[in-house]
Parts: structure tokens; sequence; C-alpha cells
């Protein structure tokens, strides 16, 4: 099965992307963004034994215009059942950091040698039994069922086009593309081993102290033998508010197609605080839980977002 941690990565930044609105990032005419943090989740994902996730994102985004390119790369250390497939990015929509995604129950089963291989014709020479052997020693490692990894996740690349103030209103329009990278070690369990692309698109009002937002899109997904994953449809809604000039109140809710045919939707909810230290520095604190076996029983984060340069007309 695999981890949503992109709803993690989203309760992370969600709010700091709202918080730039606000407090005037909009105008500018070129800004880069840099954001680093750590997320954890812990949940079952409708198995008996709980699978622990620390995830320290690290992300840089060039606005210039109406156009927005984001860069992500994440550090993932994973502890639990080797069934649990860790996939990071973000989901597309907007600001937000997809991250990550989804819960999918692998269907390999627990003997280790499920690797697809083709079946013993009695015929194999020493060089393909030494191979086999040695396809059957990976596997066996990836399916250790006390499993404490550390690595580097599946890399993701957005760009994003904005509609802002249509018709002289405080809607704005977002149209993002996204590609994830199968940067991530497939037999450790920390990528899916394959690329995958997705096209959002979120409507929202800012009114620069208050806003909210509605979005979705459709993921379409890498092959990969072990996992027969199907394209799906995601969607997700939230809203935000400025009590003070410096603190930001946001809630999200989340909603995705599962990945793997036949397991649970993943479906989550999450509030942020987002504290502005200065005109370059934020920091966004979140948290949040699971609302089906597809997500993970509660997750939460600390994010720290620095506005590296901006030029304004």
């Amino acid at each position: 099965m695999t981890i949503d941690i992109k709803r993690l990565l989203r309760c992370g930044i969600c709010g700091l992307a709202a918080s730039g609105s606000a407090v005037g990032t909009a105008s500018a005419a070129t800004a880069l963004q840099l954001t680093a943090g750590s997320e954890y989740s812990s949940g079952r994902y409708g198995g008996s034994t709980r699978t622990d996730t620390l995830v320290t994102p690290i992300t840089a985004r060039l606005r210039w215009n109406h156009w927005s390119l984001r860069a992500s790369l994440p550090i993932v250390n994973l502890s639990g059942p080797a069934d649990v497939t860790v996939l990071v990015g973000d989901d597309g929509g907007g600001d937000s950091s997809s991250s990550g995604e989804e819960s999918s129950n692998s269907g390999s089963g627990s003997s280790g040698s499920g690797s697809g291989s083709d079946p013993d014709d009695g015929d194999d020479t020493a060089e393909e039994i030494e191979e086999e052997l040695e396809d059957e020693a990976e596997d066996i490692e990836r399916f250790d069922a006390n499993r404490n990894v550390t690595g580097i996740g599946d890399a993701s690349l957005a760009l994003t086009y904005s509609f802002n103030d249509i018709a002289g209103s405080a809607f704005y329009v977002d149209a993002t593309g996204r590609v994830k990278f199968a940067t991530g070690s497939e037999r450790k369990g920390l990528g899916v081993g394959a690329t995958d692309y997705a096209a959002t698109g979120e409507l929202g009002w800012d009114s620069g102290l208050y806003g909210a937002y509605v979005g979705g899109g459709r993921r379409f997904l890498g092959d990969n033998q072990l996992l027969d994953r199907v394209d799906g449809w995601q969607a997700g809604g939230g809203a935000w508010v400025n009590v003070t000039p410096a603190v930001e109140l946001g809630a999200n809710v989340q909603w995705r197609s599962a990945s793997v045919q036949g397991d649970t939707h993943p479906a989550s909810a999450d509030g942020t605080v987002t504290v502005r230290l200065s005109d370059r520095w934020r920091v966004s604190i979140a948290g949040g839980a699971g609302l089906s076996d597809g997500s993970a029983d509660y997750f939460g984060g600390l994010t720290l977002l620095w506005n590296v340069a901006s030029t304004r007309r």
C-alpha cells in the first residue's frame, strides 16, 4: 500500500501560499521562495500494523507575472510494514504542495518472491539461477516486515498559470500541470518506480483578509510491475482568514481516488496556523486526521518559508 504524504505537504504549505497573497507577494512581478520543514504521519492504512513516516521536503518556487514554477525534493524516513510505499509530490492545486500520495495495497503478499519472474522450466543456467537468487534477495529486503529506511523520495515539478482578479473581482483561477519523477527507491518503498502526471485547476476568492477555494483534477499514473495502478480524480477545498496582520488560520479537506484498483480512496482534513515573522520569513504549523483507511490516522508538520528575492513593476 502507499501512504498519502501529498496531503501532508499541502497542509504544511497551503497556509503559506495564502499568506503570500495576503501580504502582497502577489503584486510582485518576479519572486523566488524557498520552503523547508518536516511532516510526520502515522497510520495503519487498513492493516493491523502502524507505519510512521517523517518527510522533510525542500521546495523552490519562482513566480513571474502570472506564471509559477515549483520544484520539490523530499527526504523520507519510513518505519513500518514493507507493503507500504511512500509517494511524495504535490497535488498540483494552486500553491499547495502536493504532498504526496495514495493508499494502495500492493497485492504482493508476504512471500517476498512475488516479483513476476517466469516459472522455473528446469533449464536455467548457473548465471540465470544466480540472477534469480539476487532478485529474490532484493525482494526479501523490500518485504522485510520491520524495516526502517531513509532516502530521497519522488521529486516533482509543477507549472501554474494564474488568472487573477477575474472581471475586476477577487476571484482567481489557477491551472497547473505537474510531473512526478521516479527518484525514490521502489525497492525500499520510498517511491513507486514510475513517472506520474497531473492536470488540475483551482477556483478561489482572495480578498486579502480572507479567502476560500475549491479545486480538482485528473492524475495520469505510470505503470508498475507490482501495482495495478489506475488513473483517477482528486478534489478539495478550504478557507483561510487573517485574524491579525501577522497571523492566519486555514482549514482544508482533500479527497482522491485510490491509485490501485479496489483500494480505499484517501480523504483527510487539516488545519494550519501561519505566522508572518517578517517581510521575508513565515512559519506554518499544520495538523490533521484521515477520514478513511486510505489516509494516515493523524499527521502534522512545521514549515518555514523564505522570500529570497522579489522585484516589482
